[in-house]
């Protein structure tokens, strides 16, 4: 679930009760005798179980006593079919090559719709059973479809991938140019939505560059003649980490991009690179920050946004 405001006087369409609540904010607290209150998949409020249920006693209540209430966690990286329907099997004492080619790639040949959409499905209840609700299949999957339904089935969120390399005579193999037109079939597919994408990015853009302005944040501006595609949103302010956790305790996730300067890299510690002549990239890397945005953020969240922005640097 993510965290939005709820509109003013409307009633949440789910309460999560009992249990303990496992916050995630800036002091990590765990919470007993809360709640959450939910409206289409999205936290409201996280109020005393007494109180959520006193002030809408009507609201369906998912009961979680004797549970612990986590915030969902993502697994970027999930094989779903094939290896749940062996686990173990596979000896612990060959090298990776005899695992992949002598064991792993024969299974996966030998695999049929039924197998992957099973496994895909076991893998997915078991994550969700251990707090996990999105998924992102790696893309050893020959029937994506089926992988798809077995997610589906589970409730669990996630992304599938497609196998496929260009080593002749192995299961889902091609040459390269076929196994890079399967990426460029899903990119066309995006296309289509792609300048919808960026004009909503462009427009949350605007919020922010309307109500952030004079407030002593360093905004992002766009050349003359140039059009921005706002992949990010990066502010600068001189007590950035001061400005983040504030924005935290209100609710408002942000990132840094990047916190460690190119010169002060691991790979350039052989230099032994003078951190003084190198003043830009420090000041930048102690006072970026980049606020939530992508095309997915309603224009009431990035609002939401603002307003915490300006109540933070108060703060500070």
């Amino acid at each position: 679930m993510s965290t939005a405001p709820a509109p003013a006087g409307s009633a949440p369409d789910l309460l999560v009760l009992g249990g303990r609540l496992v916050t995630q904010d800036a002091e990590r607290r765990c919470l007993d005798g809360y709640g959450v209150a939910a409206t289409k998949g999205l936290i409201t409020e996280i109020a005393p179980s007494a109180e959520l249920k006193a002030r809408w006693p009507h609201v369906p209540v998912l009961d979680a006593s004797d549970g612990v209430v986590i915030p969902g966690l993502v697994d970027a990286h999930q094989h779903l079919t094939g290896d749940p329907l062996v686990r173990s099997l596979i000896p612990d004492d060959i090298t990776s090559d005899q695992a992949i080619f002598d064991w792993a790639t024969p299974l996966h040949a030998a695999l049929t719709g039924d197998d992957d959409e099973l496994g895909a499905t076991l893998t997915a209840v078991e994550c969700l059973r251990y707090g996990t609700t999105t998924l992102i299949e790696a893309g050893t999957v020959a029937h994506p479809d089926r992988v798809a339904a077995g997610m589906l089935a589970a409730g669990v969120r996630g992304g599938v991938g497609c196998w496929g390399w260009d080593t002749p005579g192995l299961p889902f193999s091609a040459p390269a140019a076929e196994v890079l037109a399967r990426q460029a079939a899903v990119l066309r597919a995006k296309l289509p939505v792609l300048d919808a994408w960026n004009a909503r990015r462009a427009r949350i853009a605007a919020i922010y560059a309307d109500g952030l302005a004079a407030t002593g944040l360093e905004l992002p501006a766009t050349a003359p003649g140039a059009t921005h595609a706002w992949h990010l949103y990066v502010v600068r302010h001189p007590r950035r980490d001061a400005l983040q956790a504030a924005l935290q305790k209100l609710g408002i996730g942000t990132l840094i991009h990047y916190p460690i300067p190119p010169f002060r890299q691991q790979a350039y510690a052989a230099m032994a690179v003078e951190a003084h002549k190198w003043p830009i990239a420090e000041r930048l890397a102690n006072e970026v920050l980049s606020l939530p945005m992508g095309p997915h953020l309603p224009e009431g969240d990035a609002h939401a946004v603002v307003a915490a922005v300006r109540e933070a640097l108060v703060s500070i």
